[in-house]
């Protein structure tokens, strides 16, 4: 297989469950089929989608993880190696999708 970019090859073992627990509602919406006025595949490539997913992911993680507008710090308030919040993550558009890919 060629290399991907941003893509999820389903074949690899380390993917294993991923298809059933997130790509089926995530390509869902890519393509529309959850509300017909809401679709990306005309927008974006399925990569930059996935990139896109796993970014607010990260972020929505980072604000359920603030609490009383505390950092709520799960190793510990004396742990230096996690700042008060998640850093500025810039996104950019332009991957192409793999042909092995969903």
């Amino acid at each position: 297989i060629s290399i991907c970019d941003g893509c999820l090859y389903l074949n690899n073992s380390a993917h294993s469950g991923l298809y059933e627990e997130a790509i089926r509602y995530l390509d869902r919406l890519y393509l529309g089929r959850l509300d017909a006025n809401i679709r990306f595949d005309n927008k974006m490539s399925r990569a930059d989608f996935w990139a896109a997913a796993a970014t607010i992911a990260l972020q929505y993680a980072d604000e359920l993880n603030t609490i009383n507008g505390t950092y709520a710090n799960p190793l510990g308030d004396d742990n230096p190696f996690i700042n008060d919040s998640l850093p500025f993550i810039p996104f950019f558009i332009g991957r192409t999708d793999c042909s092995a890919a969903p």
